[in-house]
């Protein structure tokens, strides 16, 4: 898979804030583009499995891990890609017309008609902020969910709580309603399960940056 953002200053690993970083980042490679062979082969290690299992408990969606990791081995690693490839693509890509869902925030929007307006502007704005942008070799604008999950997971590992909060902020008024949507249009369940633990993802997060910005608030006054 391509780079998804290419940054133009080395990103500090912040400690207390790198791990919740890394799995924002991952949850930005499940939605970035069909899943190639190494990605669905990856899903079935040991240690991704382990990853599955705690995410569940931590962010109490066990029932959504469980159903991701279902439907990842429930058959042959080049059989797996075969049926995520072609569901991502039916869900994500305009194959189903009307019944498509969308993974870019302009998409949640206003009334929902006119893309790339707003959203993208503000999120171009923070890409700047943040000395970063999107890889030449990735086609899809700053509000698709896996830029702005790739954004907060660089602002994270930087220990930037500032940046992390606002982009929590934004993508929590619109991937509610995105899961919702999966939830009745993904008949294989694999990214209406993930959207259910990015939802889960961004609840807890965003208690941690409150928390962490309140201990700062403390000690600075």
């Amino acid at each position: 898979m391509k780079p998804l953002a290419t940054q133009t200053t080395s990103a500090p690993s912040h400690e207390g804030t790198s791990a919740w970083g890394s799995v924002a980042d991952w949850l930005a490679k499940i939605f970035l583009a069909p899943p190639d062979q190494t990605f669905v082969e990856n899903l079935r290690r040991e240690e991704t499995v382990i990853l599955f299992t705690e995410l569940g408990e931590i962010f109490e969606c066990n029932d959504a891990t469980g159903a991701m990791l279902g439907l990842v081995n429930a058959g042959g690693p080049s059989e797996i890609k075969r049926i995520l490839e072609r569901c991502y693509t039916d869900l994500f890509e305009g194959i189903t017309g009307p019944r498509t869902v969308l993974l870019y925030e302009s998409a949640y929007y206003g009334d929902g008609h006119r893309l790339f307006q707003e959203p993208l502007s503000e999120m171009n704005a923070t890409l700047q902020r943040l000395d970063i942008a999107v890889d030449a070799a990735c086609a899809e604008p700053a509000d698709h969910l896996a830029i702005e999950l790739a954004a907060l997971a660089y602002a994270l590992k930087c220990g930037d709580m500032q940046e992390a909060a606002g982009l929590v902020g934004r993508l929590r008024t619109w991937t509610l309603v995105l899961s919702s949507r999966l939830q009745a249009s993904d008949q294989v369940g694999f990214y209406a399960a993930a959207t259910k633990l990015l939802v889960a993802y961004l609840s807890a997060i965003s208690e941690t940056i409150a928390m962490a910005t309140r201990a700062q608030t403390t000690v600075t006054h």
